[in-house]
């Protein structure tokens, strides 16, 4: 049987609050919050600064095995759970949905940070308790978790472990102890003499981290980032994000609820954006006497681009996209 991870949809929220409820080091951190973690996740779904995947074994019945959460957040609540001493950064968010206070961006603030001064992720963990040491459930979890974040202009990340397999996961991906005594990141070798799982602790990874020692893991990769040239807009990234996955146009137009003609009339405007964007990767694919015989191999070429590019697939201030022809792509991990 097949392990894969997938976007959550709001009926899988039920079963994984059940697994953190089960769980025995979770259901204690949540507490009396535990209640409203289902409607606060119902809630957030579907928020650019939200990403909620299901792990799930496929079969004859599909059964889910837990998921994993992580929010893009302000950066003086980074500040905050750094600052000794440390709290439980989870229940503390979930806390303030309740009070009105969120520190989760809104779609505006996203796309505004994701442009310009970079993006703060913190990492939820639902607990998978049971199958937490099976290899294709953690490389599951690893691929999905950089597949969802590849291509953001990501500064920092961190999370607090829900079991010592977790914590060790944690550090094997390039993460780094925040010290709980000083709030300052530790050097990548130091050990812990505390029970993470009793006491917050906080793993995570800066882009000026990720630049030294810790670069060859997965979790440095995360900053290997350039600018989008292309300005796409949410309709023509939903689109060619579900392309990506292989669908035809008349699955296109299932997927996202549209017709045949929105999605034919989408390709075009991408087409025409690439065109004027990407001259260099695009020459001679997007001639007018080339566009009938060449358009399933344009269309393949276009996708091999975004595959490697995921960064003209994140949300962003169109307005802010630079041209081109005057700025040069920057690679900020090299």
């Amino acid at each position: 049987m097949a392990i894969r991870g997938r976007p959550a949809k709001p009926h899988d929220i039920r079963k994984c609050v059940e697994i953190v409820t089960a769980h025995s080091v979770l259901r204690s951190r949540y507490a009396e919050i535990l209640s409203d973690l289902s409607p606060v996740m119902l809630s957030l779904l579907g928020r650019e600064a939200f990403s909620f995947m299901v792990v799930e074994e496929e079969g004859v019945t599909s059964r889910v095995l837990g998921g994993w959460v992580s929010t893009f957040v302000q950066e003086s609540f980074f500040r905050e759970i750094k600052t000794p001493p440390s709290f439980w950064g989870t229940p503390e968010i979930v806390r303030r949905e309740l009070d009105g206070q969120s520190v989760i961006l809104s779609d505006s603030e996203l796309r505004r940070d994701n442009i310009g001064r970079g993006l703060n992720l913190f990492i939820w963990h639902l607990g998978i308790p049971e199958d937490e040491h099976r290899l294709e459930v953690g490389s599951t979890i690893v691929n999905s978790f950089v597949k969802a974040h590849r291509g953001y202009n990501l500064k920092e990340f961190m999370g607090q472990a829900d079991s010592w397999n977790h914590f060790a996961a944690m550090r094997q991906s390039g993460g780094c102890i925040i010290r709980p005594t000083s709030g300052e990141y530790a050097d990548c070798f130091e050990s812990i003499e505390v029970d993470v799982t009793q006491t917050p602790v906080n793993v995570g990874i800066t882009r000026e981290l990720a630049r030294g020692a810790a670069i060859g893991s997965w979790g440095s990769s995360l900053f290997d980032y350039s600018p989008p040239h292309m300005g796409l807009s949410h309709a023509q990234q939903r689109l060619l994000s579900a392309a990506l996955a292989g669908h035809t146009d008349e699955e296109l137009a299932e997927e996202l609820g549209v017709s045949l003609f929105t999605v034919k009339k989408v390709w075009r405007e991408i087409d025409r954006r690439a065109a004027e964007q990407l001259p260099v990767q695009f020459a001679g694919f997007f001639e007018e006497d080339q566009a009938q015989h060449r358009g399933r191999q344009k269309r393949h070429h276009l996708l091999a681009y975004l595959n490697d590019h995921p960064e003209e697939l994140r949300p962003i201030l169109r307005q802010a996209v630079p041209s081109m022809h005057a700025v040069p792509r920057l690679q900020l991990l090299h």
